[in-house]
């Protein structure tokens, strides 16, 4: 897994749109990590039936949103960040890429991940 970008003030929580914000990042994974990630899901299923959804290839990578504190991991297409819908103004930032081998990780390294 790698850590691509930040969202410093998202509001994007659960799939979504909330008043309070948190950090969250924007994680490329491999096929061979969603056993790792399923586990933080709220609903395993329901995860992983967005990830096949919203990936273009079945063997391909897959995109998630994930909280700094790992309370919300929500699957995404992976143009999201990217896309027009943000006419511009992505809230997103890229960070030098970042491997993890497990979610876990996040909450350990995300102060030093904002700090960039």
């Amino acid at each position: 897994m790698r850590v691509l970008a930040v969202w410093e003030e998202c509001n994007f929580i659960h799939g979504e749109w909330q008043h309070q914000s948190i950090p969250s990042f924007w994680i490329e994974a491999r096929h061979d990590a969603i056993d790792r990630v399923l586990p933080y899901a709220r609903d395993a299923a329901a995860l992983r039936e967005e990830i096949d959804r919203n990936r273009t290839d079945p063997n391909g990578p897959f995109y998630l949103l994930v909280t700094r504190n790992l309370e919300s991991v929500v699957s995404l297409p992976g143009y999201y960040p990217y896309s027009g819908q943000w006419f511009g103004g992505s809230p997103f930032r890229e960070l030098p890429p970042v491997e993890l081998e497990d979610l876990a990780d996040l909450p350990k390294i995300a102060d030093r991940l904002l700090a960039k």
